[in-house]
């Protein structure tokens, strides 16, 4: 019987339950089972799937759409009878039978039995459809909302539990009691998470809708009729009219800035990048008056969230040319118009080239690294790996430079938490191991072969046999 261990897969077992066991493949049946660190063989390969649950469980299949559970020692506890098996949230898991769902707790008594079409669970309470129709179970298990909404969205709300619903074709607001917080009367309705607003509204035209912004409380702040709205800031809102063009209102409904500008949107308070009717971007104060001139074909913006949330004092834009430059908030250039490309890091730092050739500028604007290496990368907030001529270098903002430094064949680049900092794999003449933030050696560079930490355990090559390592190095499992 030949058998393959499959070494990611087992530290996804790891990772996400914390087992004393992992899984492993018969390549002649194609079958799953599991053994111990030791190898013992605790379930031999008769599933056709196994998946880490929880509390050293795991969901099994015997044949496609028929799961199960098993426990560590290989009990089957819950029959392979079930469409589908995931653990929702920390203490449920929720299954899926005949089209129906329910839901189990970690000792495997129903709490919500097999009933629903579809159900959701949001913080305590439990979105659930029978039919067509939606409604809300609380923390009790109660059907405090009745089955009567088309549709029901949590819109996680900074300070209140509400939900969005849809009841036919209008849009409203309720609370986990059905409480009505904003009239079922809209034709749309959305939540602006940023801003902890509501923004809802119906149509008066082809080209117009009337829209209302509503506050946390549901109070509106701002109605008016329009094309579209769009939040700016706490206190100020870009709204178009039926020429698309957009001008800025107040909390008031009182208009800041006339509607002339073919698009508005907001930096921070009192700073708006705008395009005008030359399509050209620039940015104008809460009084209409030029901070950064229109002279940039793209749009830029010194505000930077998803996936990395940064405040940069610069930014890049694009001249005529085509070459890229950075300006601060004044519209003052910090470098020159020299840079083919441009691209935000991780750290609030941004990846410059020419010539395909990168180097750094920071949030300020300053050129840290002229364009000279291969490659550039982030791995924290203060670590570089850049690469030249093959060799990659590990580099700290507070100390750019490579001299002295040691060069290696591969660095691991993936660093999401401060112990990966700890055990960084590393390449250094053809062999493996790992070493700290600092370069110290914290695991020999003696591998054949080698797979990031992953928790506590790593995969390793030596003198040809495949092992498992803890983080003293030590070796718990011959593969």
């Amino acid at each position: 019987m030949r058998i393959l261990f499959l070494i990611i897969i087992f530290f996804a077992c790891l990772s996400a339950s914390s087992q004393n066991t992992f899984r492993y493949i018969d390549l002649d049946s194609l079958k799953w089972g599991l053994k111990d660190f030791s190898g013992k063989t605790i379930i031999d390969a008769r599933y056709s799937k196994i998946d880490p649950l929880k509390n050293g469980r795991y969901v099994v299949s015997k044949k496609p759409m028929q799961q199960g559970i098993i426990d560590e020692k290989g009990n089957e506890i819950l029959a392979c009878e079930y469409f589908s098996i995931y653990d929702e949230a920390k203490d449920t898991i929720i299954v899926r039978k005949g089209g129906k769902q329910g839901v189990l707790n970690t000792q495997l008594d129903w709490i919500i039995p097999l009933k629903y079409k579809y159900l959701l669970k949001q913080k305590e309470s439990y979105i659930v459809a029978e039919e067509n129709l939606v409604g809300i179970l609380d923390a009790n298990l109660n059907l405090t909302v009745p089955m009567m909404y088309s549709t029901i969205y949590y819109p996680n709300s900074l300070e209140n539990d509400y939900f969005l619903v849809k009841k036919g074709s209008k849009s409203g607001l309720i609370d986990i009691n059905n409480n009505i917080i904003i009239p079922i009367e809209h034709d749309f309705l959305s939540y602006m998470e940023s801003f902890n607003y509501y923004i809802g509204g119906n149509a008066v035209g082809v080209l117009e809708s009337q829209t209302k912004v509503f506050d946390s409380e549901a109070k509106v702040i701002l109605s008016l009729n329009n094309n579209g709205v769009n939040i700016l800031t706490k206190d100020r809102f870009a709204v178009k009219n039926n020429k698309n063009l957009w001008g800025v209102f107040d909390k008031k409904s009182k208009q800041k800035i006339d509607y002339q500008y073919n698009m508005i949107l907001a930096s921070e308070e009192n700073f708006y990048i705008v395009q005008n009717n030359e399509l050209k971007w620039g940015a104008i104060d809460d009084e209409n008056n030029i901070i950064i001139p229109f002279l940039y074909s793209e749009y830029f913006n010194f505000q930077y969230s998803e996936p990395f949330h940064f405040e940069a004092k610069a930014t890049f834009v694009k001249n005529k040319l085509g070459k890229y430059g950075f300006i601060d908030k004044k519209g003052i250039a910090t470098t020159e118009f020299k840079y083919d490309s441009t691209i935000r890091l991780s750290n609030g730092c941004f990846l410059v080239k020419i010539d395909n050739k990168s180097g750094l500028v920071d949030k300020n604007g300053k050129e840290l690294i002229k364009p000279f290496y291969d490659f550039i990368n982030t791995s924290s907030d203060d670590i570089l790996i850049v690469g030249k001529d093959k060799k990659y270098y590990f580099l700290k903002l507070d100390n750019l430079s490579v001299d002295n430094k040691i060069g290696y064949d591969y660095i691991d680049s993936f660093m999401s938490n401060d112990s990966d900092k700890e055990f960084i794999l590393v390449r250094k003449d053809g062999l493996y191991g790992f070493i700290d933030i600092n370069e110290n050696i914290v695991i020999p560079i003696i591998y054949e072969n080698a797979r990031p930490f992953i928790d506590n355990f790593a995969s390793v090559k030596l003198n040809g046999k495949n092992y498992i390592i803890n983080k003293s190095g030590e070796k718990l499992l011959h593969l």
